[in-house]
């Protein structure tokens, strides 16, 4: 198991015992500069509980894992020789009346873990979900957030997931019968009926995957079974607003023409972040509004869409549209702008133009009205965006100044 810690939100794991009477101490390390930390998530207050505190035990009901249930470890160092030995489980575990406490800072989220020694589907078959949402979280150590498990979708074996209920009446049966001989080493979303957006720093470290679905029973507004609320992790936050809900996973009856969504974003650590159209099988065009720029991309055509943040900025930064957007936006085939010598060159775009320069803050920088194809613009180095709007079509694209 990889460890090497390097922050507070690396090498973190979610883990699940396969076999019965399992304890948690082998799962443990010694030494100096050899270090751990293993812990279990209590729903009634949202806390980690560690298993070196005093209470831990209490908690979890003794110091072996629980069939069904997840945890949370990360090592200092990479760990080669931490093994599940014991009675594999082999029957179906059930649970009933799962912690839900209106108060808590995460109402209704639960950690249980995959019980069997293969893989398995999440909610196919017969797992009997009762005020439960039919997707669950797997925390994506990779991307440090939370990743969304649709129906059919992959849960690798001795792997933890989160589930949210929304009633202390509740129930749902982990069954043998939804185990699968996938070899996978990670989750796998089901289905191939989504739109996945990420959002990311621009160097990676990070990422917060949102994503729109078709599925049978949705409404265009909240629906717990059929959405999945948003939990934040170590990546900037990134959410669709649904009824004042904040959404990684909206489900939809279908994907037309004109509809718009509202995203939040709140920055992490980093600066400059992009936003990517991943995945996109539905013939429609998607674009992308920057809310504090006024900037619009056509995600279909030119996929990822960079700009910066800063403390303060609002929360409702993006809208998402399908199919027009009231100009067409002409892609990046039908027009290039080329800068050189102080002057702004715009190919293949004739006729009265409005030039807008902004830098990445979306700070208006120049403003100004032409009918030729060039401009004298001297600027300072550095990266702007440059905005050009006509009687029928916009284009926005990102500049480099020596």
């Amino acid at each position: 198991m990889t460890g090497r810690w390097g922050s507070w939100d690396t090498g973190w794991h979610f883990l699940s015992s396969p076999v019965q009477n399992q304890a948690i101490s082998d799962f443990t390390t010694t030494g100096i500069g050899n270090d751990y930390d293993f812990y279990g998530w209590r729903e009634s207050d949202g806390m980690w509980i560690n298993y070196k505190g005093s209470d831990f035990s209490t908690w979890n009901g003794g110091s072996n894992f629980v069939v069904g249930r997840g945890y949370m470890v990360s090592y200092e160092q990479t760990q080669s020789d931490k093994k599940f030995t014991g009675t594999p489980n082999n029957s179906d575990v059930p649970f009933n009346n799962i912690s839900f406490t209106a108060t808590s800072p995460n109402k209704g989220w639960n950690l249980l873990g995959n019980p069997f020694p293969s893989a398995l589907k999440w909610n196919f078959g017969n797992w009997a979900l009762t005020n439960v949402a039919g997707t669950a979280k797997i925390w994506n150590s990779v991307n440090k957030s939370y990743s969304d498990i649709a129906t059919n979708g992959i849960i690798p074996i001795a792997q933890g997931f989160m589930v949210q209920v929304n009633n202390s009446t509740n129930s749902l049966t982990i069954p043998k019968a939804s185990c699968t001989h996938n070899n996978t080493a990670w989750y796998k979303s089901g289905g191939n009926d989504r739109i996945l957006l990420i959002a990311r720093p621009t160097n990676k470290s990070s990422a917060q995957e949102s994503i729109i679905r078709i599925e049978e029973g949705a409404t265009e507004g909240f629906d717990f079974y059929h959405d999945s609320r948003f939990l934040s992790g170590g990546a900037p936050q990134f959410y669709c607003i649904i009824d004042d809900e904040l959404l990684s996973t909206q489900a939809l009856p279908s994907i037309n023409n004109g509809m718009e969504f509202l995203y939040g974003f709140a920055k992490n650590d980093q600066e400059e972040f992009e936003i990517v159209l991943a995945e996109n099988p539905f013939p429609v065009k998607i674009y992308l509004e920057d809310l504090k720029t006024g900037l619009t991309q056509n995600l279909s055509d030119n996929p990822a869409y960079i700009f910066t943040s800063t403390e303060g900025d609002s929360p409702i930064r993006f809208k998402l549209s399908f199919g027009s957007v009231g100009i067409d936006e002409t892609t990046a085939n039908d027009v290039r702008l080329y800068y050189s010598n102080n002057v702004l060159y715009m190919l293949q775009m004739d006729g009265y133009k409005q030039i807008e320069v902004l830098n990445l803050n979306g700070q208006l920088m120049r403003k100004m009205n032409t009918d030729e194809n060039y401009v004298n613009l001297p600027l300072a180095r550095g990266i702007y965006l440059v905005r050009i709007t006509s009687a029928h079509q916009a284009y926005v694209q990102k500049i480099i100044v020596q």
